[in-house]
């Protein structure tokens, strides 16, 4: 039987400014290359990433694992995957988007979008798989060209980026591209549910957990200090919380004045979470 032919619309590879989605979308299509005929049109970054200079690196297939049914295709684009459309992150405070960077950020998914669809044009396919707002506008076009099912994949959405604004127009795109779609697929119910309550989703959704490969070996590390660590490690953004660890960290010190809190990340709060705690 001839395997089904996907189209993989992915978020691009793993760097600091896309390391989450970029992880989760660069293992699914190592692994579902195995299963399909797989082709990825992938972002490959032209400015706009988060903290370029920091070092990242994922563990690759080794020669006997490499999947030959995979065609990887650059497309470079200037967007970040964690742009904040409908609000700048400022702790409490809703801040509207300035209108100069909502007007380069949708250049910037035109551009990308056209020479996804114009290399979409070139490939016989037959499903499209899209990752996230930054593959949506083309995943629509080329729908729309082909008459192909479409597949999106929800990892992130605009509504929690956001906290809770909806007024944006990248939701207006995730709600659009949702409508539209054939098939869904989110990381948590949590995501499924915001669908269906925010987005006014109504068709069925697929959960699909991120999976975890357990490491050969791991390396234990003893702290250099007898207190109590309380470690916080994720992207510094409000998504993640990191102002409500600094204020559970505040109050439960008061009272443990032995413990220690860390955070480990990078983000656009860095800068504006160390001056408040300084």
């Amino acid at each position: 039987m001839e395997k089904l032919r996907v189209l993989m619309l992915g978020p691009g590879d793993p760097t600091p400014g896309n390391s989450g989605l970029g992880v989760a979308a660069h293992y699914i299509a190592q692994h579902l290359g195995k299963l399909v005929n797989l082709t990825v049109i992938q972002p490959e970054s032209d400015g706009l990433q988060v903290e370029e200079e920091a070092d990242f690196r994922i563990e690759k297939l080794t020669d006997a694992q490499l999947i030959t049914d995979v065609i990887n295709i650059k497309v470079q684009h200037k967007l970040s995957p964690y742009f904040y459309a409908s609000a700048t992150e400022v702790e409490e405070t809703y801040v509207h988007e300035n209108d100069t960077v909502k007007s380069e950020i949708l250049q910037a998914v035109e551009s990308y979008s056209t020479k996804v669809v114009a290399k979409g044009k070139e490939l016989d396919f037959d499903l499209i798989y899209a990752h996230d707002w930054i593959t949506f506008t083309a995943a629509q076009k080329i729908k729309q060209a082909t008459g192909k099912p479409l597949v999106v994949h929800i990892h992130t959405l605009e509504y929690d980026r956001s906290a809770g604004h909806t007024g944006s127009w990248i939701y207006q795109l995730e709600r659009d591209t949702l409508q539209l779609a054939d098939g869904i697929i989110t990381v948590s119910e949590y995501t499924a549910e915001v669908l269906r309550k925010e987005y006014g989703i109504d068709k069925s959704i697929e959960v699909v957990h991120n999976g975890y490969e357990k490491p050969d070996t791991t390396k234990s590390v003893n702290k250099p200090f007898p207190e109590k660590l309380v470690l916080f490690v994720g992207r510094i953004s409000g998504q993640k919380g990191p102002g409500m660890f600094m204020q559970i960290a505040e109050a439960v010190h008061k009272k443990m004045p032995e413990t220690r809190f860390v955070m480990a990340g990078a983000g656009e709060l860095l800068k504006e979470l160390i001056e408040s705690g300084a």
